[in-house]
């Protein structure tokens, strides 16, 4: 059997810590910028034969700026999700005015809210007229709001958990001359 998530603390101790469950267990880092890129490119050549798709080169940079933090998993569905959204006549995607206009601004009232955001890119001379990146800045914001609001509410099931649990007394075995608690 194999078994995949992103959350492993989050999976009752009782499953993955029993022996013989799960026998080997992998863990993969987020990739860094490099692997970002070359991820990008990959991705970039699938769809080079496309004339509905401008995806220049430089483009690649910008996206793996504001995918920092994201699993290879979450930039699959970064591209998937904005070529379906291209591919759907949506080519538009909203301006990238409104995308940058709707990231809050870090004031001290609202600092403890903000924990992740989408992070600023510079964007290349020449990527202003571009018909993907609009597209892609749009799709990147709504992950990006799907992952914070992932992480509060695991946060507060959490809290939840940790606040509605009975508490139990402990319960002493004697076992010969050993107790245990």
């Amino acid at each position: 059997m194999i078994a995949s998530t992103n959350h492993l603390g989050e999976i009752n101790p009782v499953i993955t810590k029993r022996p013989s469950r799960f026998d080997r267990k992998y863990h993969f880092k987020v990739p860094d910028y490099d692997s970002r890129i070359e991820y990008c490119r990959y991705w970039r050549e699938k769809v080079l034969d496309s004339p509905a798709i401008d995806f220049p080169v430089e483009l690649c940079s910008v996206i793996a700026g504001l995918t920092d933090g994201f699993s290879f998993a979450d930039i699959k569905e970064l591209f998937i999700s904005s070529l379906l959204a291209s591919a759907g006549g949506n080519g538009n995607g909203g301006s990238s005015t409104a995308v940058h206009d709707s990231v809050p601004e870090k004031t001290q009232e609202n600092a403890d809210k903000l924990k992740r955001t989408m992070p600023a890119v510079i964007l290349p001379e020449g990527l202003g007229d571009n018909s993907f990146l609009p597209v892609v800045l749009a799709e990147a914001k709504i992950l990006w709001d799907y992952m914070e609001n992932e992480e509060a509410d695991s946060l507060k099931r959490m809290k939840a958990a940790a606040i509605c649990a009975p508490s139990l007394p402990k319960v002493g075995l004697t076992l010969g001359m050993a107790t245990c608690d």
